[in-house]
């Protein structure tokens, strides 16, 4: 397939999941994540949209890296 990567579990990889998110930086920002919002500093995964308590269905989990694997993976379609 086209989105394969070895980097994650059988091919499987955030980086091919359909929850992995990009996150931008912000010129207001002070230090951590200053930038312009065209640069990417970071990943995010939705895999809890929706999963929680009700009490905060927008939390994202963070990562630096844009690989890695969860047992939440939902391959994209190409």
């Amino acid at each position: 397939m086209g989105n394969d990567c070895d980097r994650g579990y059988k091919t499987d990889c955030c980086c091919n999941c359909k929850l992995q998110v990009k996150i931008n930086c912000h010129p207001s920002n002070v230090g951590f994540a200053n930038g312009s919002i065209m640069t990417t500093f970071g990943f995010g995964c939705e895999a809890f949209r929706g999963m929680t308590d009700g009490s905060d269905d927008n939390q994202i989990i963070f990562s630096e890296s844009r690989h890695g694997m969860c047992e939440m993976h939902i391959r994209k379609t190409i």
